[in-house]
């Protein structure tokens, strides 16, 4: 799982599933809204809104 966070668009790109080289589920949003983060059996929750652009 990778969250790749740009701070030059303001936006953010999250990459989950893994499998057979790439990854079979991508979510993107713009800074401000909430990131949901699958862990293990849990729900992890960020909030981009505090991420800066720069």
């Amino acid at each position: 799982m990778y969250l790749i966070v740009d701070v030059l668009s303001a936006t953010w790109t999250l990459l989950t599933q893994p499998e057979g080289g790439t990854y079979q589920c991508t979510q993107s949003g713009p800074f401000g809204e909430e990131i949901t983060v699958p862990v293990a059996d849990q729900t992890l929750t960020l909030d981009s809104s505090q991420f800066m652009r720069i």
